[in-house]
């Protein structure tokens, strides 16, 4: 379980070292870690984690699946989700285009005028 993005740390002014009621501490100078309501810490995400639910999100909100009562939590379930939202929004854009074209093709006036 991951934060996407933590707080930045509040820092002494003069020794520029975190202070101990700051939300957010380095841990091996690198990655951050936020500080959860109930006092346990919590690692940030990787960028790849943070760029693969944005994707999901992105999809989710154009493809307006929408978000529900069940939401993907791990990288395999994102990947599917995104995978799967691609394929029906294009199935969908498919059978809407066949559609439109066999109801264009259906205009008899449009026919006999295109003949004449």
């Amino acid at each position: 379980l991951y934060a996407l993005a933590c707080p930045p740390p509040k820092l002494h002014e003069e020794d520029g070292y975190v202070l101990p009621d700051s939300p957010s501490r380095y841990v091996r100078g690198t990655h951050l870690e936020c500080l959860r309501d109930d006092g346990v810490w919590l690692e940030e995400a990787p960028p790849a984690t943070k760029y693969l639910v944005s994707l999901y999100v992105t999809f989710t909100t154009l493809t307006t699946v929408g978000y529900g009562d069940i939401t993907m939590r791990t990288t395999p379930e994102l990947i599917f989700g995104i995978v799967m939202m691609a394929v029906g929004a294009s199935t969908f854009a498919v059978v809407v285009g066949n559609m439109a074209a066999l109801l264009g093709k259906l205009d008899i006036r449009a026919t006999a005028f295109k003949e004449r």
